[in-house]
């Protein structure tokens, strides 16, 4: 808050976040959205935006039935499943996600130093995969996020400290629904660091100013 964010969700491994315990001022402008990390042993993880209750750990016998289930349960409790950092452990590629049905975000930048989102030189980094995913009709927006671990220690580029990754969504009034709606119809845009003053869009033109 005291660095110029408006909203802000925790997602803890396969813990959930209740924003009412910390989000006690209507009126500050801020607001903490509840979330979790949905973990399991096979690296195969999805943040549950916007969620009201804690995601159960979801299985599979692939990493694309996995998915699919953490997918379900977070749109059954009408949040957002945020796909996170597919070469952590380099635990899948756009092949595994080709299948997949009510996707919403996929991660492409993290503050985390372990996550190998630029890929290795055979396995593709995250943003090939997302345009690998766009290139086969598969609806998905991208996503930045910090992944912090680390808040207490000094800063630096080998701890995943906060403030590394972010997003800015246009909505009307700072509420839950109106960021999640933006976050859901790819009304955002995501940043490691450069600001964007405004985003115009029409039939055959894209304006942006930074």
């Amino acid at each position: 808050k005291r660095h110029g964010y408006h909203f802000l969700a925790i997602t803890d491994h396969n813990t959930f976040t209740d924003p009412a315990l910390f989000d006690t001022n209507p009126n500050d402008g801020f607001l903490l959205i509840g979330g979790e990390e949905v973990t399991n042993s096979r690296t195969v993880h999805v943040n549950a935006i916007g969620i009201s209750r804690v995601v159960a750990v979801q299985q599979g016998s692939t990493v694309t039935e996995i998915l699919q289930a953490s997918i379900d349960a977070i749109r059954g409790q009408g949040g957002l499943p945020l796909i996170n950092h597919t070469n952590f452990g380099w635990a899948f590629t756009a092949t595994e996600m080709l299948p997949l049905k009510r996707t919403a975000l996929l991660e492409i930048a993290s503050g985390h130093p372990l996550v190998n989102h630029g890929g290795d030189g055979r396995v593709p980094s995250t943003e090939q995969m997302w345009d690998q995913l766009l290139s086969a009709g598969v609806r998905i927006y991208a996503v930045a996020v910090d992944d912090a671990h680390n808040v207490r220690e000094e800063f630096t580029r080998a701890r995943a400290n906060p403030g590394l990754g972010w997003v800015v969504v246009r909505a009307s009034a700072l509420t839950r629904d109106n960021v999640l709606a933006a976050l859901g119809e790819g009304s955002f845009y995501a940043s490691t660091g450069v600001t964007l003053k405004d985003v115009r869009s029409s039939a055959d033109s894209l304006a942006v100013e930074i």
